[in-house]
């Protein structure tokens, strides 16, 4: 268990001392490695997340959501890379 400002332990849900001296979830994406559904870390706020940015989605759901940090569906072409480049009216990036 990590030791964190004025020599407080770090709770279960929090187990990392960051730079600041605040316990939290993650510093990095190998602190969230074993969590299959959040398998990201958000290093703005130290939890494990979904996505915390677009190139962490799949194909189908491609978007990351900056408010929830969740994979969800493009809205735009812009939302879609590489060779999958355009949205579709399912929400996927696909091949035109």
């Amino acid at each position: 268990m990590a030791t964190c400002l004025n020599g407080v332990p770090c709770p279960g849900t929090t187990p990392i001392c960051d730079s600041r001296g605040v316990c939290v979830q993650c510093t990095s994406n190998t602190d969230c490695a074993s969590m299959t559904k959040k398998p990201n870390c958000n290093t703005a706020n130290g939890e494990c997340v979904e996505c915390a940015r677009s190139s962490q989605c799949a194909r189908a759901t491609p978007r990351c959501d900056p408010v929830g940090n969740t994979c969800g569906k493009c809205l735009s072409d812009a939302d879609c890379t590489g060779e999958w480049h355009t949205c579709a009216s399912s929400g996927a990036c696909v091949d035109t």
